[in-house]
């Protein structure tokens, strides 16, 4: 199984604007670099487990429960939590609840962690409320016991109460807790935190890194420091040199951990193309019902080779797929298993010449997942290869 392209797999060579893959040709490595573009700076968990921070178009490898690390290609999201690391501030309302500032080492290395102190009242509690938008939030807090035992939780509400729903561990000391809610926009939108073990309030927990943000699940940390910021999307994709991309067939492998449903319309995770993803192309990409779809495009029409529909739910997890093409057929395996297959007689492309990695090239379209591994081959595998490849 010879390959053109390897990216990924433990091996991550990045730079501003650039992020590296390597092609196989006589077993000697060549440099071919990704062009890679992030208007913001962006936050991932470095190989030590600290959160750190990257300027503007610096690729991010994150190593979160994963040695080998995995790039992100997120989506743009909005912190309106505002003073995520500074609990003195005003904007957060106290009930019973003093806070001891910077008094431990914080998920990112640095002396910023607030101590919040709940013993004075069992309804103890500390919020911050918004006015934001109807639509779904997901608000997250990175916590730490202070005695070394108890359970976290925080609540989100409008009409209702909503407990945590999600506990991410980072290291052996912090987690980032989450919760989601569909805000309808009558009432304002309340973020707090607590601390319970057998519905009693414990007295003290440590907490840094708050983030409320439009979508249904949390992103890479946002740090605020009394206004909204923004994080920028992500766009990773090369023309590549004449003989990498399978211009008849080929195959196309992608390792990537599916933890969220793409909040783009159609989460690409991988295309292949000349003009556009919709001109002289074939892509995949993975819809808001976490549906797949392979399309191909000729140069004038193009069809969904492989529709979006039930049959191609694709569960959350861990997911290595290999899509194989020639001029008369397309085959998916999932997992070790034969996914589904179409036939993209007269929309097969004339010509392809580049390839992006979770993202569209005309526009962000994430897949907003880790992606841990790409591989590109320019024959089409047997159907025996995919299923080792993907297995």
């Amino acid at each position: 199984m010879a390959n053109t392209l390897k990216f990924g797999n433990g091996e991550w060579y990045g730079k501003k604007d650039t992020i590296l893959a390597y092609n196989d040709e006589n077993n000697n490595y060549k440099p071919l670099p990704f062009n890679f573009s992030r208007a913001s700076s962006a936050t991932f968990v470095n190989k030590d487990g600290l959160i750190e921070t990257v300027g503007i178009g610096e690729p991010r490898v994150d190593y979160l429960n994963d040695s080998n690390g995995a790039l992100l290609l997120e989506p743009s999201r909005t912190n309106i939590s505002l003073y995520s690391e500074d609990y003195t501030q005003g904007s957060w309302s106290k009930t019973s609840v003093t806070v001891e500032s910077n008094s431990v080492i914080a998920p990112d290395g640095s002396l910023t962690a607030d101590k919040l102190d709940f013993s004075a009242s069992t309804s103890a509690r500390m919020a911050q409320l918004n006015s934001p938008a109807a639509g779904t939030y997901t608000f997250s807090v990175y916590l730490r016991s202070v005695s070394g035992t108890g359970t976290f939780n925080i609540r989100i509400q409008s009409t209702g109460d909503t407990p945590a729903t999600n506990i991410v561990t980072l290291n052996e000391e912090w987690q980032r807790v989450e919760v989601t809610i569909n805000y309808t926009a009558t009432n304002p939108l309340v973020s707090y935190i607590g601390y319970y073990i057998d519905d009693s309030y414990l007295q003290e927990v440590y907490a840094w890194g708050a983030q409320l943000e439009l979508g249904s699940y949390a992103t890479s940390y946002i740090p605020t420091s009394g206004s909204s910021v923004t994080r920028a999307a992500e766009v990773s994709y090369q023309t590549v040199p004449s003989g990498v991309i399978g211009q008849t067939e080929g195959t196309i492998f992608v390792y990537f951990e599916f933890n969220q449903t793409p909040s783009d319309i159609n989460g690409r995770i991988f295309g292949l193309w000349a003009t556009s993803d919709t001109t002289n192309s074939i892509i995949a990409l993975i819809n808001q019902s976490n549906q797949l779809q392979v399309s191909s495009f000729s140069s004038s029409s193009g069809a969904a080779v492989i529709p979006a529909d039930p049959a191609t739910l694709i569960e959350f997890g861990r997911i290595k797929i290999a899509i194989a093409y020639t001029s008369t057929s397309i085959t998916v395996y999932i997992n070790g298993v034969l996914f589904a297959s179409g036939n993209p007689t007269g929309y097969f492309p004339t010509s392809l010449t580049s390839i992006g990695i979770g993202s569209s090239p005309t526009s962000v379209r994430s897949l907003g997942c880790p992606i841990k591994q790409t591989i590109l081959y320019n024959t089409r595998l047997s159907n025996f290869e995919l299923k080792s490849l993907t297995s």
